[in-house]
């Protein structure tokens, strides 16, 4: 007897009860006709030539008679091993959990929950693009599950200078979803003062563009040839562009040269910012915690968010008149 045709047998069993039994009688004689239909499947299905039963299967058939649920059957198939089963792609979510587990392993020092997708701990490592990865995996895989597990290599893979090395058998796995070989270490490259004595650095914000110079001097500050405060004339633009002197007190110890290009005069005022900050940082590595901490470090990576259809702007809509 066929596992289908026990389980027919066994509907059939169900809708010949009598509705006047109750719902705990009703469970009761539906289970031990379930478990009859089940020890004869086994039977039918174990059953040698001669009629008889090996010792394994009687102790399959064996049931606990305080119990009337389904857990006392026997299934003959092997459950799945991972959770991802279940899922569309199976492939996929194993190697995102594996990953996930590697993260946990191998970086203990990074908390890796606070923002497992978007989060980057590095990106000096340019990994294959979707086609490729796709390829290497034998399984299609969208954009946003190319962002997921690049995100996760830049976080399993930790910075350039990474004091906590993974071990070579997770390297060399990484290495098939790159061009670069992650076996050789690069030497890290380190902005320095210059011959001169200058400390060289480049912001951006928006649309423009700000290099700036910085040498130990008596406090001027030059943009595109004009002084500072003549180029800015919007006093708001003026104390943006000096935030950096302001922060670390060191106004009237450097001298700073400056070439801003393009946007308006607020996205110079932050890219000069970035630019001054980063020289600051050359010039004296110790002023660097205190510019990361006012946040003249941080790079904004904001843009306009471009005019729709049918819209006044970005996102304003017209007035709706009913008449």
């Amino acid at each position: 007897m066929s596992l289908r045709y026990t389980f027919q047998a066994l509907l059939k069993t169900r809708s010949a009860f009598p509705t006047t039994l109750s719902s705990q009688n009703t469970m009761r004689a539906f289970s031990q006709t379930l478990q009859f239909h089940s020890s004869t499947y086994i039977m039918s299905s174990t059953t040698n030539e001669s009629g008889e039963v090996s010792a394994v299967d009687k102790d399959e058939m064996e049931y606990d008679d305080e119990d009337d649920g389904f857990q006392d059957i026997k299934y003959h198939f092997e459950p799945p091993m991972a959770a991802s089963y279940f899922t569309g792609k199976p492939q996929f979510f194993d190697l995102v959990t594996g990953l996930d587990r590697c993260i946990e392993q191998y970086t203990p020092f990074e908390p890796f929950y606070a923002n497992p997708i978007k989060g980057k701990i590095s990106g000096w490592v340019k990994w294959h693009d979707p086609l490729k990865i796709s390829e290497t995996l034998k399984l299609p895989i969208s954009k946003t599950e190319h962002h997921k597990i690049v995100a996760r290599f830049n976080r399993l893979l930790g910075p350039q200078d990474n004091p906590h090395p993974l071990p070579m058998e997770l390297v060399k796995y990484l290495n098939r979803f790159t061009s670069q070989d992650l076996t050789q270490k690069k030497e890290v490259k380190v902005n320095t003062v210059d011959s001169l004595g200058r400390a060289f650095a480049v912001g951006r914000r928006k649309t423009s563009a700000a290099r700036s110079w910085v040498t130990p001097g008596e406090g001027l500050v030059h943009v595109n040839g004009k002084p500072i405060s003549e180029y800015f004339t919007k006093l708001s633009d003026l104390d943006t562009a000096l935030v950096p002197f302001h922060a670390t007190s060191t106004f009237g110890k450097y001298n700073a040269w400056i070439l801003a290009l393009g946007g308006g005069t607020t996205g110079q005022s932050e890219a000069i910012k970035l630019a001054l900050s980063r020289s600051i940082a050359i010039i004296d590595p110790t002023l660097k915690p205190t510019l990361r901490q006012t946040g003249c470090l941080d790079f904004d990576q904001r843009r306009v968010e471009r005019k729709k259809t049918n819209r006044l702007k970005a996102r304003k809509m017209r007035t709706w008149v009913k008449r």
